[in-house]
């Protein structure tokens, strides 16, 4: 049987509407996704934008530690100058006594420290050697000594001024203070103090108090190594 023009055309019509309506509601609903998801992405992005807001104001007010900048700065700061005013020992220096001879080298103040290290030599054979560092440790300049074969002893710095720097670590016995004092003439004058010969008895019952050491040496500029 066959279906006239009219029909077919109806026909037609009907699914043109059909194939419409569907359409139209797919992209009805594309487009209110698409607005719910950027809807979602800017109430996401304004709670980052506190998140970050609320980062940079806390920010300035921390350092490492957990210490306010401005106070740790400031101990920092003082630290550093108190490194650059004994800036005035790096160089070469160098003593020779009879069949002594005896060096110490320095760096110049770089970053937070200075690097040094100690030569002894007597009779053409090296007696001593020592490790040395002047540094700033949690806002303090400190001198770490380390002998060969023997322990580390640090000194704090407790006096400096131009051309002058004494540390001290009275717990230790030899030495307990290490002055540096640069001479009129260039030269660097370096005195050692701390304990000498203990308290003791002798053999007729008399007590001897105890004794202080002090070892002076003055060192002239050398050549580099």
């Amino acid at each position: 049987m066959k279906a006239s023009k009219h029909t077919l055309a109806g026909r037609a019509h009907t699914v043109i509407q059909t194939v419409a309506g569907a359409l139209l509601a797919a992209l009805l609903a594309a487009l209110l996704t698409a607005c719910a998801s950027g809807q979602g992405s800017d109430r996401e992005h304004h709670a980052h934008g506190h998140d970050d807001a609320a980062e940079a104001t806390a920010a300035p007010d921390a350092v490492e530690g957990g210490v306010p900048d401005g106070r740790a700065r400031t101990r920092f700061d003082a630290a550093q100058d108190a490194l650059e005013s004994v800036a005035f020992i790096a160089g070469v220096w160098e003593r020779e006594e009879d069949e002594t001879w005896h060096q110490e080298v320095w760096s110049a103040p770089r970053g937070d420290r200075m690097v040094g290290h100690a030569h002894l030599v007597r009779g053409g054979r090296t007696s001593f050697t020592e490790a040395l560092e002047i540094r700033v440790l949690a806002g303090v300049v400190i001198y770490v000594a380390t002998p060969e074969d023997q322990a580390t002893t640090v000194f704090p710095l407790v006096e400096s001024a131009p051309g002058y720097a004494r540390f001290e670590a009275p717990e230790h016995d030899f030495p307990r203070v290490i002055e540096y004092r640069l001479d009129g003439d260039g030269a660097l004058l370096v005195r050692l103090l701390g304990e000498g010969r203990p308290a003791r008895a002798d053999g007729d019952g008399h007590t001897h108090a105890a004794t202080e050491r002090e070892l002076a040496l003055r060192f002239v500029r050398g050549t580099a190594p």
